[in-house]
């Protein structure tokens, strides 16, 4: 396992390695280059065969006791990845992001992301939202294989457990995410223990992404899943909802290329896709990081009192220049008229007004000094 980790691409070989040369290259060098990065990614135009899966499980065997390789090194599956324990919660995350993950699918109803009070999720009465956990552990340290901070995405479509959500929204999903594949990402997707609605979505992406069979899809899906540590003997998908799903959808791009034909096609598909995809994505609190300047604010004008403010006692006339700090007033004018009254400039009208001798100018209009 360890080997399939250090090679795998998400690591840090792939960040090492200068593909600079593809965009400088001609047309017909930059198209060979992409096709060799495919290869180096590890995108295998053929799945292998039942045989070799079982020659080799131990690929398959995922970072956690409830969670497995779909294709070694681009899409992992498995439980809801966080603890209410801090340190198991910390361990949890930092196995599956040294595998290199670099987008987290949420397929649960149940998470809410906006949770932040800690009280809740201890309580048991809501689960513990972890991506902003997992985006510090990359900013701290990706030098054990962890991607770059920058590179986490975090996708969200809310499924009840053991339940469907509509086919058009599932195959959104999975055109998204086979194309994440295409583009080099590699992804996580779970529900709540990484049986049924994260199997439905295997089954269709699988399907997709290769053209097989309908019957061929379910089947791997099966045997993918019963490869990790703990199967707990449940089905994948789990409920007969579930697997229909699959049946239909899979129907419907039936007589459709597969995903990996139409990249072999046009090998700038995938930045579309990739873009579409942007609709089930969460933004990830930046924890640890510069906010944005906000621009100067330009300082307060302080508050003159004209001397026509005679009329005012000493005392209130020391409270008003006290508190003339706190207005944004403008200087006061030379008033033009002939009364002794107190005198307020109105930014609104530009003019002179009085105000009884009790009374202050605020930033709000007149107030009584008290």
């Amino acid at each position: 396992m360890a080997t399939v980790m250090e090679n795998h691409p998400g690591g840090s070989n792939l960040r090492k390695r200068d593909i600079r040369s593809v965009s400088e290259a001609t047309k017909e060098e930059a198209l060979g280059a992409e096709a060799l990065l495919d290869c180096q990614l590890g995108i295998s135009q053929k799945l292998p065969s039942f045989k070799e899966i079982e020659q080799h499980r131990g690929m398959y065997v995922g970072p956690t006791e409830e969670s497995n390789w779909v294709l070694p090194g681009k899409l992992l599956v498995g439980a809801y990845p966080a603890e209410v324990d801090d340190v198991a919660h910390e361990k949890l995350l930092r196995s599956i992001l040294q595998c290199g993950v670099t987008t987290f699918v949420c397929l649960q109803k149940e998470y809410d992301h906006s949770s932040t009070d800690p009280k809740e999720w201890r309580a048991g009465t809501k689960i513990r939202p972890y991506i902003n956990d997992a985006y510090r552990i990359t900013k701290q340290d990706n030098t054990l294989g962890t991607c770059r901070s920058s590179e986490l995405s975090f996708l969200h479509v809310p499924i009840a457990d053991c339940d469907v959500t509509s086919d058009q929204v599932v195959l959104r999903l999975a055109q998204s995410l086979c194309w994440r594949l295409i583009a080099g990402e590699v992804l996580y997707i779970h529900c709540w223990g990484g049986h049924g609605r994260t199997g439905t979505l295997v089954a269709i992406m699988l399907g997709m992404l290769y053209g097989i069979p309908k019957a061929e899809a379910l089947k791997r899906t099966q045997l993918y899943h019963d490869l990790r540590v703990c199967p707990l003997h449940v089905p994948s998908p789990q409920t007969f909802s579930q697997r229909m799903q699959v049946l239909r959808i899979l129907e419907k791009v039936l007589n459709q290329p597969s995903i990996l034909d139409s990249h072999a096609k046009n090998r700038r598909m995938w930045q579309f896709h990739r873009n579409n995809s942007q609709e089930f994505a969460l933004p990830i609190e930046k924890v640890g990081e510069a906010q944005p300047k906000l621009p100067k604010r330009k300082p307060v004008q302080k508050l003159l009192i004209h001397s026509c403010v005679s009329d005012l006692s000493n005392k209130r006339r020391k409270i008003l220049l006290a508190q003339g700090s706190r207005y944004a007033m403008r200087p006061l004018k030379a008033p033009t008229c002939g009364s002794s009254s107190p005198m307020k400039f109105s930014n609104r009208t530009n003019e002179l007004t009085k105000i009884v001798p009790d009374t202050y100018c605020s930033r709000a209009g007149v107030g009584r000094l008290r």
